[in-house]
């Protein structure tokens, strides 16, 4: 059975299809850090909006296909498939760890 963090994360993957960034805000605390591959990390919502527009806002699409997940202590780790962009069906595998703190 998923636990709570997990379900959490889980969800976000789903909503970041929407593209909502208002949306996605509320899956983060207001002193969270998001540190997306290949990016510096983002400190505070203001800073994770930002780091979040810059793939939600220059593709037509985003999926995050959660293939497997799992809680150990207070980090979840999900192993996805990323789809950003076109029509052109390109997708890369991915990996996800996310720290929940009280």
């Amino acid at each position: 059975m998923a636990s709570e963090a997990e379900n959490i994360v889980n969800e976000f993957c789903k909503a970041i299809s929407r593209k909502n960034l208002d949306e996605l805000l509320t899956y983060f605390s207001d002193d969270a850090v998001f540190h997306p591959m290949m990016m510096e990390p983002a400190k505070g919502k203001a800073a994770i909006r930002a780091a979040i527009a810059a793939f939600t806002d220059t593709a037509e699409s985003v999926e995050f296909k959660v293939l497997a997940s799992a809680t150990v202590g207070n980090r979840v780790i999900n192993e996805r498939v990323d789809t950003f962009g076109d029509d052109s069906g390109q997708e890369s595998g991915s990996a996800g760890s996310r720290l929940f703190r009280d």
